[in-house]
């Protein structure tokens, strides 16, 4: 995965560290070498993909971000609207603990759903968007869509 993400040439990587993306984390540092993109540890998930949003209207490249399970999507989804808003985009890879059946008790069934992407995939009139672009495609989507 650290190796596809390497090819969409994304620089920064903002998120808040969590447990339901792990290992994910630790190739981007070890394997991949905390380079291209570069991980930024930020306090909140709405502030990470606030700097995604931002880097996209200075740079014109979008970053990509992680966020944890349900909460962290729940926090992130004021960022995504935001950014939605000014058609800017945001790639967001949220965490999920496994297939419920497989699933530890605890916090990581509590922070895991059966459908994350059902969290920020519902538009205001509550039908289900499909974005067009699939994450091969991003950078130039991303080029040809906004403003």
């Amino acid at each position: 995965m650290v190796d596809v993400i390497k090819t969409l040439d994304i620089k920064y990587l903002p998120a808040n560290c969590a447990s339901s993306y792990r290992a994910i984390h630790e190739s981007l540092i070890n394997y991949g070498g905390n380079r291209m993109p570069e991980f930024l540890t930020c306090m909140h998930e709405e502030s990470a993909v606030g700097m995604a949003h931002g880097y996209f209207k200075v740079a014109g490249k979008p970053l990509m971000t992680l966020c944890h399970g349900t909460v962290g999507l729940q926090h992130a989804s004021m960022g995504v609207y935001n950014a939605w808003c000014d058609r800017v985009p945001v790639i967001v890879v949220g965490g999920n603990d496994m297939d419920a059946a497989h699933r530890p008790p605890g916090v990581p069934t509590f922070h895991s759903a059966q459908d994350i992407n059902a969290l920020c995939a519902t538009s205001p009139s509550g039908t289900t968007r499909r974005c067009r672009c699939s994450i091969s495609r991003s950078p130039s989507c991303a080029r040809t869509r906004s403003r």
